[in-house]
């Protein structure tokens, strides 16, 4: 699998945590935004794909604060995917 992975020793993953936390959320409405827009443009290409993290957890009726969406596509489709989110300037 190839990918950059990174850990965190304590104090560097304490430090981040905490930087996160004093980093603004993006509200809801704009994370529920994003998420539409993400689907739509997948399910319109027929790329196959599945959501994760906190966006499933959403839809399974968690309110925790969500900073990034995680998908997961088909084999293969990742640059094509890349390519179709690059183009949008949003």
């Amino acid at each position: 699998m190839a990918g950059k992975w990174k850990f965190y020793d304590e104090k560097a993953y304490t430090a981040k945590r905490r930087e996160q936390k004093e980093r603004k959320c993006p509200s809801r409405a704009n994370f529920l935004a994003a998420a539409s827009y993400i689907t739509t443009l997948l399910n319109s290409k027929k790329v196959l794909w599945a959501a994760f993290g906190g966006l499933a957890m959403s839809g399974l009726g968690s309110r925790r604060p969500m900073w990034d969406i995680h998908i997961v596509v088909e084999g293969g489709a990742m640059e094509k995917v890349r390519g179709y989110l690059e183009k949008d300037s949003r």
